[in-house]
Order: structure tokens, then sequence, then C-alpha cells
């Protein structure tokens, strides 16, 4: 590890993060702590807030927050759907 990387890493070791996003980056967000593999980081993640993102499959690590406009079509995607047969 570089001297620069030693030094941040020692001024910032009890800093704290969250993981936000919307949308397509709102799935991505809430896929962060679930492949994840550095329990360091995660043990430093205070949580995940998305905003209108699609389901994702599997359930998260940790707790997160979605926010969701009630008219909106992508948190509902993909669908069930009798027609094809598929049931989220």
């Amino acid at each position: 590890m570089d001297l620069c990387m030693m030094s941040s890493k020692l001024a910032y070791e009890n800093a704290k993060f969250v993981v936000t996003g919307h949308s397509l980056g709102g799935a991505l967000a809430i896929l962060f702590p679930t492949v994840h593999e550095e329990e360091e980081v995660l043990q430093r993640l205070l949580g995940v807030y998305t905003f209108g993102q699609p389901r994702i499959r599997g359930q998260p690590r940790v707790g997160y927050l979605s926010l969701v406009y009630c008219n909106d079509l992508v948190p509902r995607l993909p669908y069930d759907n009798n027609t094809f047969l598929y049931k989220h």
C-alpha cells in the first residue's frame, strides 16, 4: 500500500458511508453490499437509500430504504405477468 493510501486510511479510520442511487443506479446500490466481500467496508456501511429502482432478486445483507413515486413504472419491473408466465 502506498504512503498516500495509508495516511488517508489512518486519517479516516472511523469514517462511515451511505450508498445511494436512482433507477438502475438504485438497483446497483442494493447489490453493492450483497456482492461485496470486504468485511471492513461492510462494517462502515450505514445503509442503502434508493429512489425508484427496479426490483432485484434476493435479499440485501443490510437495511435499506427505497422511495418510490406511486405512478413510476420502473420499480415494478420486471412485472408479474400471466401472459408471459412470469412471477417475480
